[in-house]
């Protein structure tokens, strides 16, 4: 059963040892995922489903089914290794319980940066719920939209207490701080994304997609379709913890309640 619900930006900066100096400017971040990470230690999921493109497949989704995972953020100058077990037995459950040939399992024991950020942000650095990360691939936006509607009826009816985070940016050209640079349909893709996240709708995320396809291509909105694919007509809502873009990039962070 799910049992909390997210979404959280991949940025390396939310992690003290690489972004201190910056705390002020993320402020409404840090707070939100303050709030998230209170909210999934008193409800103690029995696993973690973490939901990335940043480690994306070129042909099929994956679905992690290994033992225990790593990953590090030394790219960014933090080199520690960060652990967290996995839980083979559920990533294999929902391999079984989906369309044959969707996904394909993953055994690679690596974590991507963004689901490190997003688990060091969420569980400290010992994690205790096993993790299965979902990973992306090259397919279109209603192949996402697919994917996550095939996953609703596996993980919602699942005996262990799933605890869903999809680690997502927006646009990368939201202000003039931007190192891409400012163009206006960033500011546009933002708005239209929140509003179609608000709806719980998955064909507004597509057509937002669709129509500002440059700036979707360099956001994490597929991690979002997914995520709001497996929970179209589940009875949770959609509530904005958090939205700024302090770099220029566009950093949401929300909760489904």
């Amino acid at each position: 059963m799910i049992v909390f619900s997210a979404i959280v930006p991949p940025s390396p900066l939310l992690i003290p040892s690489i972004g201190k100096e910056h705390a002020a400017a993320l402020a409404h971040t840090i707070d939100a995922l303050a709030h998230i990470k209170s909210s999934l230690h008193a409800i103690h999921p029995d696993a973690c489903i973490i939901i990335s493109q940043y480690s994306r497949l070129p042909q099929r989704f994956g679905i992690g089914i290994h033992t225990h995972y790593k990953g590090s953020l030394k790219d960014f100058g933090d080199l520690r290794e960060y652990a967290a077990p996995g839980l083979p037995s559920l990533g294999t459950a929902l391999l079984t319980q989906i369309p044959h040939g969707m996904a394909a399992g993953v055994t690679l024991p690596s974590l991507d940066y963004a689901s490190v950020v997003a688990l060091r942000s969420l569980c400290g650095d010992a994690p205790s719920a096993p993790v299965v990360p979902l990973h992306s691939c090259a397919a279109s936006y209603e192949a996402h939209a697919r994917f996550g509607a095939a996953l609703a009826e596996p993980v919602i009816h699942s005996s262990h207490r799933i605890a869903l985070i999809a680690v997502a940016d927006l646009s990368h050209h939201a202000t003039e701080a931007s190192p891409e640079g400012y163009r206006a349909e960033g500011v546009l893709f933002d708005k239209a994304v929140r509003g179609a996240l608000q709806k719980k709708s998955t064909r507004h995320l597509m057509e937002t997609a669709r129509k500002y396809d440059e700036e979707a291509a360099l956001s994490g909105i597929r991690a979002m379709i997914i995520l709001s694919g497996i929970l179209e007509d589940f009875r949770a809502s959609f509530r904005l913890l958090a939205y700024e873009s302090p770099f220029g990039v566009s950093y949401l962070t929300a909760e489904y309640v």
